[in-house]
């Protein structure tokens, strides 16, 4: 695995406190993987997209998927995902998860077309941490997508969010917390699950919610 590129998030950052890292396959000078961080009117968008295998072409594709999610006062996943799939259809193609949290009501809605991770770390009524998993739809975001239905999920402040791309292995999910800031989540994450083969990227998200724009 080439030497992690990582870049860090801001209290600032309206409704999110966030950190990322990513990694380029070995031997590689692009990354196929890419991500987005969008402020909206109330609430912010995240996507995770991956380009099809590594190197220039799959960071074309991530890239023009990353241009795709420009921000409109009230974007859906679905629209969103519809977009990048028209924006994608002359590259290789891209696998994306999208999550939008809206502050206005404490929700996120989320959806993704192949093999990007998603999972959600909330406390329960008891207080413990309990995990949720997006559901993935395989297709290719500019190739073949599959039929669409994002989850909507009810959020609460702390509530975290890591998304993750098929160069990090799946255990990742068992290991992301409630605690500790989601930059040094991102950083651990990537190191201890990062596969030596491929591009590797880990976005952590922890929800902050109106007072997040304070």
């Amino acid at each position: 695995m080439g030497a992690p590129v990582t870049a860090r998030a801001t209290d600032r950052t309206p409704f999110l406190e966030w950190g990322v890292a990513v990694a380029a396959a070995p031997g590689e000078r692009e990354c196929g993987d890419a991500h987005a961080v969008r402020p909206l009117n109330h609430g912010v968008l995240i996507g995770v997209l991956d380009g099809l295998g590594h190197g220039h072409d799959a960071a074309v594709a991530a890239r023009r998927g990353v241009a795709a999610l420009t921000t409109d006062d009230h974007p859906s996943v679905l629209t969103l995902l519809e977009r990048c799939h028209r924006s994608l259809s002359r590259t290789r193609g891209a696998v994306v998860t999208l999550v939008r949290f809206d502050v206005a009501d404490d929700t996120m809605s989320w959806i993704g077309v192949g093999n990007v991770s998603g999972v959600l770390v909330r406390r329960d009524h008891r207080g413990l941490p309990r995990t949720e998993r997006l559901l993935e739809r395989p297709g290719i975001v500019g190739v073949e997508l599959p039929a669409l239905q994002a989850a909507l999920l009810q959020v609460t402040p702390g509530d975290v969010v890591a998304l993750a791309t098929d160069g990090i292995q799946p255990e990742f999910v068992d290991h992301v917390s409630l605690t500790g800031h989601p930059q040094e989540q991102a950083d651990a994450l990537l190191r201890r699950f990062a596969r030596d083969n491929d591009d590797a990227l880990v976005f952590v998200g922890r929800y902050r919610g109106r007072a997040g724009a304070a």
